[in-house]
């Protein structure tokens, strides 16, 4: 039986999952794994095989039913992600607006979309929580399991986490529940003891590459930039395809960047006073950035495709060594992983760019 064939990679995920769906075995599922990699596809690709009333249909999910769970219009597939915390401030009611807002925001969250990207102070409300168990009531109406999604799990504060774990513990016998979160180490442990963990893994560039290509018609040159640009992550090759301006760096950086090249004490010296800082160059923004540049750098000297062409990849080319260069693309790497835990995100990066010299 062939299952999961719109999913990239992720073979050991797979196997998990296709044994569930074989015992008909369906315990609260976490995957864990890098953001942009196909976790929330998996979920939803996996309600529909649980779902699909034809057995013939399970390779390519194209019946009535699966078409409904992978646009998010059937009623008992539940989607929840974290919601911005200006559009709620009441933690005893359920909001008509928070629903609102789910439902306005939902049609990013389909098959085939590649959702947005949250904000810092996003997270999964108590009564959100409240709501999800309120519906528990009710047994699947269409499906033969309803099964409710809840991305970034690592979102929820812990009177949210706590007001889950029932849920969790006793759910109704035709009720899945699949939630997301980027690491193991960001779960509380009482939701990782009730769920099976279900590891997820960046991809390799050729699997990027071989699916821009055999699936979404992506000519071999442009393919072969945007796998290298993804980072393993399908998602960020899918962006940069739909918008390739998207993933350059904002010219005030670089003007900052190319300005302090040869005097590393400036840009942090701005950092400490808040004076770059803004909506356009965010934390996040400047990391990613110079991320960005250091890659594009190490391709120039390294003779690949590089799809940046400003003067300031040739000037920082001249200035670092290859070693250099992969010593602080490590750094940089490392401080994307560990940004999300850091409440004080301009000292984060204060520090991240004493230890580049920037």
């Amino acid at each position: 039986m062939i299952l999961f064939t719109k999913i990239i990679g992720q073979e050991l995920a797979k196997k998990i999952l296709t044994k569930l769906y074989l015992k008909k075995h369906f315990p609260p599922l976490l995957f864990v794994g890098p953001t942009g990699v196909g976790k929330r596809t998996t979920a939803i690709n996996f309600a529909q095989i649980v779902n699909c009333p034809t057995s013939g249909d399970l390779e390519n999910n194209k019946c009535l039913r699966c078409s409904q769970i992978g646009n998010l219009n059937n009623i008992d597939i539940k989607l929840y992600f974290p919601i911005p915390q200006q559009q709620y401030t009441q933690e005893t009611e359920f909001s008509g607006d928070v629903l609102d807002y789910i439902t306005e925001n939902l049609p990013a969250y389909r098959l085939g979309e590649t959702r947005p990207s949250l904000s810092q102070t996003s997270y999964h409300p108590l009564a959100l929580i409240h709501y999800i168990k309120s519906e528990m009531a009710y047994r699947p109406v269409i499906c033969n399991y309803k099964v409710i999604i809840i991305l970034d799990i690592h979102k929820i504060r812990p009177e949210s986490a706590n007001a889950l774990l029932k849920t969790l513990e006793e759910p109704q016998k035709e009720t899945m529940f699949i939630l997301t979160a980027e690491r193991i180490s960001q779960i509380m442990p009482t939701i990782r003891s009730r769920s099976q963990l279900v590891f997820f893994r960046k991809l390799k560039k050729a699997e990027i590459k071989n699916y821009l290509i055999s699936k979404m018609g992506i000519d071999e040159k442009q393919a072969e930039v945007a796998s290298n640009i993804a980072d393993g992550r399908i998602r960020n090759a899918l962006v940069f395809l739909s918008n390739p301006q998207s993933v350059l760096p904002p010219e005030e950086l670089i003007r900052l960047l190319d300005r302090n090249i040869t005097n590393a004490s400036k840009l942090t010296a701005l950092i400490i006073n808040n004076e770059i800082l803004n909506n356009n160059l965010t934390v996040e923004k400047i990391i990613s950035s110079t991320l960005f540049l250091y890659r594009q750098v190490l391709f120039y000297k390294l003779n690949l495709p590089v799809i940046y062409n400003h003067e300031v990849i040739k000037k920082i080319s001249n200035k670092l060594s290859y070693e250099e260069l992969l010593i602080k693309i490590a750094v940089i790497l490392n401080a994307l992983n560990e940004l999300s835990v850091n409440l004080n995100r301009r000292l984060f990066l204060f520090n991240l760019l004493t230890k580049l010299r920037i």
